[in-house]
């Protein structure tokens, strides 16, 4: 697995599976981008299937026109997170287990991934699976942003 940096080894998380169910319990992604020189970090709703991240949107806005320009994105997970209380004030720390990912993001154009992605969207969110009726015209409108993974690192501590 490439990476970026160097983790302290031990809180390096290298198990993929670790990773992956740091993924599916989270809540919320944040997607990091670049606009022109400044980063951009937006907290979204996702679904994860087969190393690729699903976002909606709507039909315009900062991060599809960013993504247009720079493709490049980064993506971070958390979950178990807690503070952990020291004797002194130099003592106290975290307790988490972290995702980062990279890759490249797309936009999905056609009608039946447009559903697709919805659907895995709302598995993630959804305790019982289910074949998902989505509205055409909000399907039409609505605008899938495609997070292809190329790698993850992962983080934890206290865990």
């Amino acid at each position: 697995m490439k990476r970026h940096g160097v983790l302290k080894r031990e809180k390096a998380m290298t198990d993929r599976h670790e990773m992956l169910d740091v993924i599916t319990r989270s809540t919320v992604c944040r997607l990091g981008l670049v606009d022109g020189n400044e980063p951009y970090i937006v907290p979204l709703c996702f679904g994860y299937l087969d190393d690729v991240l699903y976002f909606h949107a709507g039909e315009r806005g900062r991060k599809l026109s960013v993504i247009e320009r720079n493709d490049r994105v980064c993506v971070e997970f958390d979950v178990d997170t807690a503070v952990v209380a020291g004797d002194e004030p130099c003592s106290w720390t975290m307790r988490y287990r972290s995702v980062v990912g990279f890759g490249r993001a797309s936009l999905v154009t056609g009608y039946d991934e447009k559903q697709r992605a919805l659907a895995v969207i709302m598995d993630h969110y959804s305790a019982v699976k289910s074949n998902y009726l989505f509205p055409r015209d909000r399907v039409e409108k609505t605008r899938i942003i495609r997070i292809d993974i190329e790698y993850l690192t992962g983080k934890k501590s206290g865990c």
